[in-house]
């Protein structure tokens, strides 16, 4: 349950087998996990931070961190140190991506627009930040621009996020598109059996629609 020191570990690791790359998804349960084990792991990261200043990948979990917190401030700043600290493709785009998400839930559109792009363009297959880049569209008004991002992003199902399904049925939902938008509903809650948003806006469709499919 060492996250912090495993995500420091990978990155001495990494230099020598640059095909492998640290994934800060294995931390996903930590980060929404309850007070007292978010407290631990924020004190075992400050941790592995002290003993390895330069590590990326702990800083972006880091940036990560505040940002799921509300921190905007200061995980814009550890993101943006992270990028300094490598030119490993994947960690730039995981920098990146990261730091679109948070400019993009402190209402900045337009920077997190330019950040997934950037993110995109050293890993085009990253489905989420195709996704996220998708909800920056969503959110300056490129209704066009952003379903075609969510089309790419949502492309192949082993690696498409339930949020994304999600994200793209409202948008057919509020263009009227109801089979496209039940399709998406359903494709949500396959992934995530409980998603609430899932079952309402499939319900709410196949009402609509005046069908039980």
């Amino acid at each position: 349950g060492r996250f912090a020191a495993a995500a420091a570990d990978f990155d001495r690791i990494y230099p020598l087998d640059p095909s492998r790359t640290w994934n800060p998804l294995v931390t996903e349960g930590v980060l929404t996990s309850p007070e007292e084990r978010r407290d631990a792991f924020w004190s075992d990261l400050k941790s592995s931070l002290e003993a390895f200043p330069r590590s990326a990948p702990a800083w972006i979990l880091s940036g990560r961190f505040h940002g799921t917190a509300g921190h905007q401030a200061q995980a814009l700043c550890e993101l943006t140190h992270a990028l300094t600290l490598t030119r490993a493709p994947k960690a730039r785009a995981q920098a990146l991506s990261w730091r679109g998400r948070v400019r993009l839930n402190g209402g900045d559109a337009q920077a997190a627009n330019a950040d997934f792009a950037s993110a995109l363009r050293l890993v085009p297959s990253d489905a989420r930040a195709r996704c996220w880049l998708a909800e920056a569209l969503t959110a300056l008004g490129d209704a066009p621009g952003a379903l075609k991002a969510y089309r790419q992003g949502l492309a192949r199902a082993s690696t498409a996020p339930a949020f994304g399904f999600l994200a793209r049925a409202v948008l057919n939902s509020r263009a009227g598109r109801w089979e496209q938008a039940r399709a998406d509903y359903a494709a949500a809650f396959a992934l995530d059996v409980k998603s609430k948003e899932a079952r309402l806006g499939l319900a709410d469709c196949r009402r609509r629609m005046g069908t039980n499919r």
